[in-house]
């Protein structure tokens, strides 16, 4: 389904845009009463931006390091 809506609408997608899609659907198929969304590099172009009216219930920040 990813995969026929990636070819189909042309789009230009990397490893971590296709890993999101796929996360989203297995929320939604399970439909998860919570989850633990990390965004990427955040900024305009992150693939977690898609969600627009988040019921957050905690948020954390926490520094980048070697092994992240």
């Amino acid at each position: 389904m990813v995969e026929q809506a990636i070819i189909q609408k042309g789009f230009d997608v990397r490893f971590f845009e296709i890993i999101t899609m796929l996360a989203f659907l297995s929320f939604k198929k399970h439909k998860c009463d919570y989850v633990l969304l990390e965004c990427g590099i955040g900024a305009r172009i992150d693939s977690t931006n898609v969600v627009e009216h988040p019921d957050v219930v905690c948020s954390a920040i926490a520094s980048i390091g070697y092994d992240h």
